[in-house]
């Protein structure tokens, strides 16, 4: 019967991951919610390994650390793209890089993923 308490703490983790992943969703970027997302399976692996004391795989470990560095590089270069838009006046607003006119007002609608400049 103890299982079901391992089942219960399961259901309750999971639930709770996946509201904090849609909070998360909601104040930060997309970019950024995605790549923590993608770093999920590195996670899981590792506190196998930690809690269940399983030993590391070789094949096992190259995985992980292809995708530890393909997250880094994703990640350093969004960084570099974020720089090099702010030095040449363009901003990102939900995850949209939309060029600022002096001229022009530039509206983001983003429920349904869609973008209009109006002339002002």
């Amino acid at each position: 019967h103890a299982a079901w308490g391992y089942v219960f703490g399961m259901c309750c983790f999971g639930s709770m991951a996946h509201l904090l992943l849609n909070y998360a969703g909601r104040i930060t970027q997309a970019g950024l919610t995605s790549l923590m997302k993608s770093s999920e399976m590195m996670w899981s692996y590792l506190l196998q390994v930690l809690v269940f004391g399983e030993a590391p795989r070789p094949m096992t470990l190259l995985g992980a650390g292809l995708i530890f560095i393909s997250l880094v590089s994703i990640g350093a270069q969004k960084i570099l793209d974020e720089k090099s838009a702010k030095e040449s006046g363009e901003t990102e607003k939900d995850g949209l890089l939309v060029a600022v006119e002096s001229d022009m007002k530039i509206e983001l609608n983003v429920d349904y993923g869609s973008a209009q400049g109006t002339p002002r």
